[in-house]
């Protein structure tokens, strides 16, 4: 008996691991084109308090600063279509607060090396990055130096803009932001509680089962009515 539900119940295992499969390679073959810019947390260089700055002065190229930052931002492409220079409508454009002067603007890394993309100050407080080819996962980190009379974050009034074919939008966040697809966690979700309700029923039925059985019995016994 117990052979027959251990069967039954492997066998809904079994299923609902083949529909889990099903569902997976199916979301990861589908087209996605995706593009993300993942923010480090910016670090100051150096910040004058407002009651030292007669004592003290700080020059950045030669430039009297009260606070020098350095902000690090990847450009990623998070998903599974390549996305071509021609497929830029708006190039990806990052804006400070015009409290926030850009000092200096430059690729730290990329991966692979020779992904590149240059970026270029357009204004005092903005810059560019190039319309360039991205493949999936290829990545490009920006540093930004900026300077400031304001002890303000530098990522207060920050903003990134952009429009590229095939892509909503542009998703921007700290690394611990990011979120897994809810679609899949739904779908995940959905099938553990179905692989629960099959257990459960599985479980039930062996109770009733043994139930049915042990009334059956009772009632064969010499003396028991039924």
């Amino acid at each position: 008996m117990l052979r027959r539900y251990f069967w039954q119940l492997l066998g809904t295992i079994l299923a609902l691991l083949a529909i889990l499969a099903t569902y997976d390679v199916f979301f990861r073959g589908r087209p996605s084109k995706s593009l993300q810019v993942i923010l480090q947390a910016p670090a100051s260089l150096v910040t004058i308090r407002p009651e030292a700055t007669a004592d003290i002065e700080v020059l950045y190229k030669g430039q009297k600063v009260g606070s020098a930052s350095v902000l690090q931002a990847r450009i990623e492409n998070s998903g599974n279509q390549p996305i071509l220079d021609s497929d830029y409508t708006r190039p990806v454009t990052f804006s400070f607060s015009p409290e926030h002067e850009i000092a200096d603007v430059a690729i730290a890394n990329s991966d692979p090396p020779n992904v590149g993309m240059q970026v270029t100050k357009t204004g005092k407080s903005q810059a560019e990055a190039s319309r360039t080819l991205l493949n999936p996962q290829d990545s490009v980190t920006v540093r930004f130096i900026t300077i400031s009379s304001s002890n303000k974050s530098v990522l207060d009034g920050f903003s990134v803009d952009g429009r590229i074919v095939g892509v909503r939008g542009l998703k921007v966040g700290m690394p611990t932001q990011e979120e897994p697809p809810g679609m899949k966690v739904g779908a995940l979700s959905g099938l553990l509680a179905a692989l629960f309700g099959g257990i459960i029923s599985v479980g039930v039925s062996i109770v009733t089962d043994l139930v049915t059985r042990w009334r059956r019995r009772r009632r064969s016994l010499p003396g028991t009515q039924a």
